[in-house]
């Protein structure tokens, strides 16, 4: 539990990651994960399923409803998008 790491109360914690980021500490959690899966996107040749698990998503799906929500594309979309 990070709250412990940080010699914090969970309340604390989330209270401060809100005010900091705009994001509950599960978005902000999410927003870091795509930010890896995006740099990863652009860099390597890593297939979506190897992305993201790399990048702590359960499942290719998942990483892929996450990454659409977030960018309003998918991965694959989104590479294709970067090629052009």
């Amino acid at each position: 539990e990070i709250s412990k790491h940080v010699f914090m109360s969970r309340r604390s914690l989330y209270s401060k990651i809100m005010e900091l980021t705009g994001e509950t500490p599960v978005e902000f959690i999410r927003s870091l994960k795509l930010k890896k899966a995006v740099a990863l996107l652009e860099n390597s040749d890593m297939k979506m399923s190897e992305i993201a698990y790399t990048t702590g998503f359960a499942t290719a799906n998942y990483f892929t409803r996450a990454f659409r929500a977030k960018y309003n594309v998918s991965p694959t979309e989104y590479v294709n998008l970067k090629k052009a």
